[in-house]
């Protein structure tokens, strides 16, 4: 990231400390800055006290955050002493961005509602339903499907905004799954792509072009049609990307749709793939896909390999644990 000319001009004026979350000491210290998600951001004094903290990274977006951060160096908890005396819709924000990376949910959501009473010309009904969505997405308490659904339909009622609505459009589609209501979803995405077929916005017609897949499948019932405009979406090489065809056979799984032939395309990424975690990724979803196709001997064996490439790794431990009691089941 900072190799980059313009982003090494932004980050003049900071000192940047990358830590690696993944490995050594940055496990333990990722824990204790209780980090939801990559990358976090997090901005402090020379005494170690956070001033800010957001997550995230596009260059217009890291321009954005350092210009803002920079323009106010107080403490977060001099920003919070500060707002209790004398409210502002500006605190409110940053104190709900703040409070949402560290998965505050309630308190963040508190904060975007509170500064939408501060200041009435300014809606924050998307940023309310992005923490709702992530409170949801990790089961916290008091989330529940029915208050996601509430926000993301504040959204719609309120935003011009192409993108949010694209984003309203992924982001249920992924609820419905987690809720296992994909019928619940349909309106979502169908609300999506239709309001947003007019736009001039090019990212907003890359992000509608990757969404009508996922169109196809639940508003159109054409799971052919899906198949096809998901390989059409995908960049060029794909089929010669390890990750790319993780990404293909994944989505493929998630959908069940191309299961067999997301098989082969996931034993291609297995071989193309470098040792390692990257391996073990593949390896998984290839289980995933096997135990679909109800083989469920095959993704016991595949999640070994899994295993063996990332020794670390509790998640790969549970899935063999899975596969090994629904293969147990069968026989």
């Amino acid at each position: 990231m900072n190799e980059d000319a313009d982003v090494q001009k932004m980050l003049s004026s900071v000192v940047l400390h990358k830590v690696d979350a993944e490995k050594g000491e940055g496990i333990e210290l990722a824990k204790s800055y209780k980090i939801q998600g990559y990358p976090t951001f997090v901005m402090a004094n020379a005494e170690v006290q956070p001033i800010d903290r957001w997550m995230g990274y596009s260059k217009p977006m890291l321009q954005e955050m350092l210009d803002e951060s920079l323009a106010d160096l107080s403490t977060v908890s001099a920003k919070r002493e500060r707002f209790s005396k004398s409210p502002k819709a500006a605190d409110a924000v940053k104190l709900a961005r703040y409070d949402e990376s560290m998965g505050e949910y309630g308190s963040a959501v508190g904060f975007y509602e509170k500064a939408g009473e501060l200041d009435p010309e300014k809606t924050y009904a998307y940023e309310i339903f992005d923490a709702t969505f992530s409170a949801g997405r990790r089961n916290a308490e008091g989330f529940g499907i029915d208050r996601t659904k509430k926000a993301a339909d504040a959204v719609l009622a309120s935003s011009t905004d192409g993108m949010e609505i694209i984003q309203v459009g992924q982001m249920m589609s992924y609820a419905a799954k987690q809720a296992d209501d994909n019928d619940m979803a349909v309106s979502y995405i169908k609300t999506a792509v239709e309001r947003t077929a007019d736009s001039s916005d090019e990212s907003v017609q890359k992000s509608r072009t990757r969404l009508l897949p996922t169109y196809a499948l639940y508003v159109e019932k054409n799971p052919q049609k899906a198949v096809d405009l998901k390989k059409a979406s995908m960049p060029e090489g794909w089929m010669d990307d390890a990750g790319q065809l993780n990404s293909y056979a994944w989505w493929a799984f998630e959908n069940q749709v191309d299961l067999e032939n997301a098989k082969v395309l996931a034993e291609k990424g297995v071989e193309l793939a470098p040792e390692g975690k990257e391996k073990a990724q593949i390896l998984d979803t290839l289980a995933e896909i096997c135990n679909s196709l109800a083989n469920c001997a095959e993704a016991v064996e595949l999640t070994k390999l899994a295993i063996a490439q990332d020794p670390e790794s509790e998640f790969y431990k549970k899935q063999l644990a899975r596969f090994q009691e629904l293969l147990a089941a069968k026989q």
